[in-house]
């Protein structure tokens, strides 16, 4: 059986603000690159249909990606269908 490694992102309370996942994400995406993690939670960070966009760039040059989790964000069909499309 294959072991994958995770990583979970999330606003720590209220009190950071609503950007904070925005400006996460580049260095995570770096990390997670880094340290080949293959299960990956986005999920309540506030990301935007730019986020969107960037975490598409990652998914097409990341092919050892297994779970993506993006629940709970800000981003419209326009930054869906960027992510969608990295899957092709």
């Amino acid at each position: 059986s294959q072991k994958y490694r995770f990583i979970g992102l999330m606003k720590l309370d209220s009190t950071h603000t609503e950007s904070l996942g925005n400006e996460l994400l580049l260095p995570a995406l770096k990390f997670i690159r880094y340290r080949q993690i293959h299960v990956i939670d986005l999920s309540a960070m506030a990301l935007e249909d730019e986020q969107i966009r960037q975490l598409a760039i990652y998914v097409e040059e990341n092919p050892k990606m297994r779970s993506l989790a993006i629940a709970d964000n800000y981003f419209t069909d326009e930054g869906l269908n960027q992510l969608i499309l990295s899957l092709r």
